[in-house]
């Protein structure tokens, strides 16, 4: 049995964490070593007598041979902290995890990853800004890294899918079918499995809870080259992983809105701390040198590199209009001032150009281009 098998039986023990195991592999020099060590040897590694007593004592309970068909019977990959495949930029952080649980079709660390996050509570706005970015990030060569929830997460997941690129889902749970949360994503899951990766650093059978979510939020942020914030409240949790990203070193993005809306504070307040501002995609790719340099970033296939097509006076006074709101056609027209005639041609020009898009109900929103 291989290494990681143990890794996750000693992580399987209550109260063995990341730093217990760092001093049980420093003192015994594998894991296996140290999970049939005697409880005598275990007391020399440096363990308290009851943790030593609790390893020796869950051996009973914990069987490695059924351990394994767990984790085969739900499709789950274990990947340690020094293994080949483990992702390099995790290893940069603070106490990285010492194991990893993934299900899918993707590799971790295969390509390029960007983490999108953002409030579980989008206007259309965010929405329509989530999807195109993953869809684009995902077309450009990127893998879009997000946490599976509800709102900007699900969309930037989706984006990336629509895109024919690889997602990876980080959770704050086991990856069997039981534990995925929430419930109402697990054919989402399903999908990122196909044409990407779920990943956890909790074994099967873990619920979501408040305690875990933590954790997925310092993943999101290590294991990325930046974060794009898109849509949250100053108190917000996704502010939790763009300031981690911050700490690791790493970009954050912030993506503007209307001053008016509470979805908007969060990211204002990062650029007001130094977040760079994600106007455009090319905003997110120009502060990647790595990714626009690296020879896997491919050029999209399905859309050809064009330039800024040009703009008519009513087309560019109904596009500063609009902003980054969305807004119903009357009401689009009735700022404009302009003819109703002229402006509704306008509009379906401005659509063909694939400058705004009727996200339903006749309500337009801005599409932000490369």
């Amino acid at each position: 049995m291989n290494e990681t098998l143990f890794l996750h039986c000693l992580l399987r023990v209550p109260g063995i964490g990341s730093e217990k195991i760092r001093k049980l592999l420093a003192h015994f020099g594998t894991s296996e070593a140290a999970w049939t060590g005697t409880r005598e040897a275990l007391l020399t590694s440096g363990l308290s007598e009851k943790l030593a007593e609790k390893i020796v004592g869950e051996r009973n309970r914990i069987s490695p041979e059924r351990e394994l068909e767990l984790l085969d019977r739900h499709r789950i990959r274990l990947v340690g902290l020094y293994d080949a495949d483990y992702p390099a930029l995790l290893t940069e952080i603070p106490n990285p995890p010492i194991l990893l649980y993934t299900r899918g079709n993707a590799v971790l660390g295969d390509r390029p990853l960007i983490t999108i996050v953002g409030t579980r509570k989008p206007s259309e706005y965010g929405v329509g800004i989530a999807r195109e970015f993953a869809k684009e990030l995902a077309r450009s060569g990127l893998t879009v890294v997000s946490g599976m929830a509800l709102g900007i997460d699900k969309e930037a997941h989706r984006g990336a899918l629509e895109g024919n690129g690889e997602t990876i889902a980080v959770l704050g749970n086991g990856l069997d079918d039981d534990s995925i949360a929430p419930r109402t994503h697990l054919e989402l899951a399903h999908a990122i499995e196909h044409q990407g990766l779920l990943v956890s650093d909790y074994p099967p059978v873990t619920p979501a809870s408040d305690f875990t979510f933590p954790a997925r939020n310092r993943i999101m942020a290590g294991l990325s080259l930046g974060t794009i914030v898109i849509e949250a409240s100053e108190k917000s949790g996704t502010l939790i992983t763009a300031r981690l990203a911050t700490e690791y070193n790493r970009e954050v993005f912030a993506v503007p809105g209307s001053i008016y809306t509470e979805g908007s504070r969060g990211p204002h307040a990062l650029l007001r701390e130094g977040a760079t501002l994600a106007a455009h995609l090319s905003d997110i790719l120009d502060a990647l040198p790595l990714v626009r340099d690296t020879k896997r970033l491919h050029q999209r296939a399905s859309v050809p590199e064009t330039s800024s097509p040009a703009l008519s006076s009513d087309e560019e006074k109904l596009l500063k209009i609009l902003g980054s709101d969305t807004m119903h056609v009357d009401i689009l027209v009735k700022r404009s001032e302009l003819k109703t005639a002229n402006a509704l041609s306008a509009i379906s020009f401005l659509e063909m150009k694939g400058l705004i898009k009727n996200i339903g109900s006749m309500k337009y929103i801005r599409v932000f281009r490369v």
